[in-house]
């Protein structure tokens, strides 16, 4: 195989292998600041803004679970 064939994809197949290794090394990067930054303001959000108690749900969720179970109730017996 002495062609002027030979050999041409060769470059090709490299330019796409050093793009799939830039793009993977970005998307890491974008992964780390994913979990570090971001996963940690949510929490501290999530701490400032609901109130977990000792077992269980979160307060506020719990209060609308009851709260909807009541009114579904009321429905049923025909007094809403």
């Amino acid at each position: 195989m002495t062609g002027p064939e030979y050999g041409t994809t060769q470059g090709a197949w490299k330019g796409v292998l050093t793009e799939a290794e830039r793009v993977a090394d970005l998307h890491i990067d974008v992964k780390d600041k994913l979990l570090g930054d971001v996963q940690n303001s949510v929490k501290q959000w999530r701490n400032e803004n609901y109130t977990k108690p000792v077992v269980g749900h979160c307060k506020q969720t719990k209060e609308l679970e009851d709260g909807f179970r009541k009114v579904r109730g009321r429905a049923r017996e025909g007094k809403g």
